[in-house]
């Protein structure tokens, strides 16, 4: 062997060699082609392309350039065209010339350089017209079978990638039941059809029975991890179908789901112009079509896959690019669907197309996208061999409606809502992170998580950090113990602030987070002064800023949910004047200072009374400020007067303290002051004795409205003022009521202001318990007698339980209203339900194990806490005297641990 020519097939830089043969008499060269021999000097360029051909494994009918270059395999990259070639110093080897005009001398075996390089094409003339297989040149792309003949040239790597690749990744799936449910059974309140009537209907035209389903809200809210598990969600459905056709057109479901944005963000380059007439037309079609020939395939080379740009790239290299569209792609992929399946039938193909970040497209050209939802909704209708079910999800709700509508479409808008707390803490089981004796022992992680208002991307934070602490706090033993929730919230409210920028948001936002919090629902249209800017209540949802909640079929009109823990830091960051009374509702630092349902509710009224004049009200009727409420029959229809700088200050005597209860029950009722921690100057003492160190304790948590809140320490005052409507008061214990206020009240059309005595009943029951009609009569009965001693003529009794209700009915007892278990969300609110339930809760804290955050519920200050924790790991604390003994508490605190009962050992 005389030597050979390394030469490389360029679709797939598969290197091969060409030998040349030198004959051992007279050292004459030659080529073997076939069984014949074709001497060096004279063989053509046309004629060694045979030889070639056979050698590269070519197919027959592939027609090849050839170029001569001198070259590292690794420097020629497969979406060259010959373009590229020629300017990397290749040169066209014309098939009529003779080869040794390009190579005179025969290269040397041990030379490892590329020589030759093939290049398939349908013209030996080399750089011009399409190729049905030339990787360089593209197929005709108006035809499915060339592009499904060109891809073949590639190695395919069938098969979805996730479009989730955080920490959350992983999480158990759950609360999606509503979403699923609407995709496959459709929108009976708004009559749009789901993917069981669509099927009905695939063989008609009407738009209005197929109506395009769209997951439109916030930033990290789940609308990827839903297309993601959006497979096995549909064959849960299709297995519990009687619907035969179904069950067998799904036996042939494809799913594929393309992005806008992570490895193939939408640019520039998506658009293509196509020239109609004098017009142009901007096409995004084309870039769908794409985006669906990669995500199916998933195309790579000896060396790896392509980046989606290069594939891009590659395809774009052909002009005739611009007539690839979204029917040709799914027909692409039909075709292989049945090859793969090896079905010989005509059958019907079910594909699921999941569109994820539209808003992406949307931010780099309006019209196309316009154009490109008309696209999609015409593929719903028109392919007969293939059902189309193409998912759009995005955060811009607002223009996907329209680009929808101005479609004559309409929109199956399908509900991700917020996890709820059940599946935010089945999620940290199923990870491993907690046990049910974790989260049942530490009340202070269940707050935590309830704050957090099941937001999927504040969550991940959330887990994160949690699993990060106990790795580097316990690795060997992973104990969730160890982690310290106030400083992963700590973490997890700065990681919030920062990645959505609530901190500058904060002081356009103080009419919606009032809206929020009172549960009053709007119109997602209606308009707020933000950033200096009208904006619409629905693109604060797309900005993720809140979220929207069906409130009412019939007004279409939304409630606005937004988590505790997100309300915390806009309020924090809020300098309008107004908003800082209730800036310590929010104070993160100290959860547990709402383990008080009575103080609780006493702080929510207030907040209540608040909200509604920061929102521009000075009076209101009654029945709107207790929206959400149960009310009866006989109850005041007029308005009350909403005050300024309210305060909560406690009674030291019940009130009112009617027959002999007036002077002789002051020692007891000293005593019930104790219960409610409603301290006198000794109870102050007893702090002190107590231990209760507010700079130890972290505890600056004065009221910042003007009250004379200090800590848990109210001002205590001898007797109410009916005069005074600014005051909310704790009653003592053994008092009719719990809480109080007098408010200024004007009978219907009357401008004479008289005096409404509001009477706040709160009871806190055990989880199992109810109330029922005997119940509620007696409190009512009580009450009443109480209004009568102090003779107020206009009064209302709110009672307030964490108790369901059971055959209770209170149309018939006068000025009454109710607010039980079920009500917690009418009445608290979105945001402040799950603090209104931890209030409520009545559970035991087990001392020797519960975690050392969550004795602070029980009243323990921080340096009573560390002595619990160090003591019961010598040993276990047995009942209230050994604690007593133990950590040295003052006695007035000892009797209230013991009336209140709230720990186990």
């Amino acid at each position: 062997m005389a030597g050979s020519y390394n030469c490389l097939r360029l679709d797939n830089r598969y290197v091969f060699q060409v030998e040349v043969y030198e004959k051992e008499n007279d050292n004459t060269k030659f080529f073997e082609i076939g069984d014949k021999k074709y001497l060096f000097e004279t063989v053509r360029v046309g004629q060694l392309t045979k030889l070639i051909s056979h050698e590269g494994k070519f197919k027959d009918s592939d027609i090849l350039n050839l170029w001569k270059i001198n070259a590292k395999k690794y420097d020629l990259n497969p979406v060259y065209t010959e373009v590229d070639i020629e300017k990397f110093g290749g040169k066209l080897m014309e098939s009529e010339q003779s080869f040794v005009n390009y190579f005179p001398n025969v290269p040397d075996a041990k030379d490892v350089n590329i020589h030759i390089v093939a290049v398939i094409t349908n013209t030996t003339a080399g750089k011009s017209g399409p190729s049905h297989q030339g990787a360089e040149q593209g197929p005709n792309w108006n035809d499915a079978s060339s592009i499904y003949e060109w891809i073949q040239q590639f190695t395919l790597n069938r098969g979805r990638n996730r479009l989730v690749t955080s920490f959350g990744k992983n999480f158990e799936f759950c609360g999606r039941d509503d979403a699923i449910d609407t995709l496959w059974n459709g929108d009976k309140l708004l009559g749009r059809n789901g993917i069981v009537e669509r099927f009905k209907h695939r063989n008609e035209r009407d738009k209005e029975n197929h109506p395009i389903p769209v997951v439109a809200c916030g930033p990290g809210t789940g609308k990827s991890r839903f297309l993601d598990e959006i497979e096995e969600l549909l064959m849960r459905n299709v297995d519990d179908s009687d619907n035969e056709d179904i069950r067998n057109a799904f036996n042939n479901m494809v799913v594929i789901n393309i992005t806008y944005g992570n490895g193939s963000p939408a640019k520039i380059e998506d658009l293509v112009i196509v020239q109609t007439g004098d017009s142009q037309v901007i096409n995004a079609e084309t870039s769908l079509a794409v985006r669906i020939l990669y995500e199916y395939f998933r195309p790579k080379h000896n060396y790896g896959e392509f980046s989606f740009s290069a594939f891009r790239s590659l395809c774009k290299k052909n002009s005739t690019i611009s007539g690839f569209t979204l029917n040709t792609a799914l027909q692409v992929v039909r075709t292989d669907t049945i090859k793969q399946k090896e079905i010989n039938s005509n059958p019907l193909l079910v594909l699921v197309l999941g569109i994820d970040e539209f808003n992406k497209l949307h931010g780099v050209h309006e019209g196309a996208c316009k154009g490109l939802v008309n696209s999609i909704g015409g593929m719903m209708l028109d392919s007969r061999d293939i059902f189309f079910i193409p998912i759009l999800a995005g955060t811009i709700e607002g223009p996907l409606e329209e680009y929808i509508t101005e479609s004559r479409y309409k929109q199956l808008r399908l509900p991700l809502y917020l996890l709820n707390m059940d599946h935010v803490i089945e999620i940290g089981k199923a990870m491993g992170l907690v046990d049910e004796k974790y989260v049942k022992l530490h009340p202070y992680f269940r707050v935590s998580i309830g704050d957090i208002g099941g937001h999927v991307r504040t969550l991940e934070y959330f887990y994160d950090y949690f699993q990060r602490e106990i790795e580097t706090k316990d690795p060997d033993n992973k104990d969730p113990y160890k982690v310290e929730i106030n400083y992963i919230m700590h973490r997890v409210e700065s990681k919030v602030s920062d990645e959505y920028g609530l901190g500058p948001y904060s002081r356009w936002l103080t009419e919606v987070l009032a809206k929020a919090i009172l549960n009053l629902s709007v119109d997602k249209e209606d308009k707020i002064n933000f950033n200096d800017k009208l904006t619409s209540y629905r693109d604060l949802s797309s900005m993720g800023l809140i979220n929207l909640v069906l409130a009412n079929t019939i007004t279409k009109n939304f409630y606005i949910h937004i988590p505790y823990l997100w309300t915390s830091i806009l309020v924090k960051s809020s300098n309008k004047s107004g908003m800082n009374f209730w800036k310590s509702m929010f104070k993160y630092d100290e959860p547990m200072y709402w383990q008080d349902f009575e103080k609780f509710n006493a702080q929510f009224w207030a907040l209540r009374l608040s909200l509604f004049r920061l929102l521009g009200y000075q009076t209101i009727n009654l029945k709107e400020l207790l929206s959400g409420v149960k009310i009866s029959r006989r109850f005041p229809t007029g308005k009350v007067f909403l005050p300024k700088d309210l305060e909560i200050c406690g009674l030291k005597h019940r009130y009112p303290a009617m027959g002999k209860d007036n002077d002789d029950m002051q020692d007891d009722d000293e005593m019930d002051t104790d219960d409610k921690e409603m301290d006198t100057d000794d109870d102050d003492m007893d702090a002190g004795d107590d231990e209760m160190d507010t700079e130890d304790d972290k505890k600056d948590n004065k009221m910042d409205y003007k009250t004379k809140v200090l800590d848990r320490y109210y001002t205590k005052l001898d007797h109410p003022d009916p005069r005074n409507d600014n005051i909310i008061y704790i009653n003592a214990s053994g008092a009719s009521y719990d809480a109080l206020e007098f408010l200024k009240y004007y009978e219907h059309d009357s401008n004479e202001a008289d005096t409404l005595c509001v009477a706040l009943q709160i009871k806190k029951r055990d989880a199992i318990s109810v109330i029922n009609k005997n119940q509620f009569n007696d409190e009512h009965d009580k009450v009443t007698k109480a209004m009568e001693y102090t003779q107020e003529k206009n009064w209302i009794l709110i009672f307030l339980t964490n108790a369901k209700a059971k055959s209770l009915n209170i149309k018939n007892k006068k000025n009454s209203a109710l607010v039980t278990e079920e009500k917690f969300l009418d009445f608290y609110g979105y945001t402040y339900t799950n603090r209104a339930q931890f209030a409520s809760a009545n559970e035991k804290i087990y001392i020797n194990s519960t975690h050392e955050d969550s004795l602070e519920i029980l009243g323990f200050n921080k340096k009573q806490r560390n002595g619990i924790r160090i003591e019961r790991e010598n040993r276990p604390f047995i009942d209230y005297d050994d604690i007593k003994t133990r950590i040295r508490i003052s006695d007035k605190k000892f009797r209230k641990l013991k009336r209140d009962d709230r720990i186990a050992f």
